[in-house]
């Protein structure tokens, strides 16, 4: 039962290892704020179901612009948690006109789920508190660019 355990946990660290290693592509966002003043963040893309899934699990810490985007091909009601996730959170959540459709805030390791509500195309996860301080609010425009 020892040696199938600790062989199970190297593959799962193995596992965890490879995702992490594997090169992530980041795209910078521009947000509209309650002025119409711009403000960048740079987000890393969720661009395969594997990260999509495991999102911002397991990380201890997030720079302050930095954050996550989980683009869709098509727009549906999208549905998060924070299951293994330890950094508290806000998502905003943008349909296909990049028009934000709502923003809420997330609290580590709730298992609750936190919907968009309507149709979406893009969920965008920044550190709690990230939009509010910015003044973003939905019905805010974005823009997206490829790094």
């Amino acid at each position: 039962m020892g040696i199938a355990r600790f062989i199970l946990t190297l593959l799962f660290w193995g596992a965890l290892n490879t995702f992490f290693s594997s090169e992530s592509k980041y795209w910078i966002i521009e947000f509209l704020d309650t002025k119409g003043t711009p403000v960048s963040a740079r987000v890393e893309v969720a661009d395969s179901e594997d990260k999509k899934r495991t999102g911002l699990m397991f990380r201890e810490y997030m720079p302050e612009n930095e954050g996550m985007i989980f683009p869709y091909d098509e727009e549906i009601v999208l549905n998060f948690w924070m299951k293994n996730t330890r950094i508290p959170l806000s998502i905003a959540f943008v349909d296909k006109h990049y028009r934000i459709v709502k923003i809420t805030e997330m609290f580590p390791y709730d298992l609750r789920i936190t919907s968009s509500g309507k149709k979406a195309m893009y969920a965008i996860e920044m550190n709690r508190d990230w939009f509010k301080k910015n003044k973003i609010k939905s019905g805010s425009i974005i823009k997206i660019q490829e790094e």
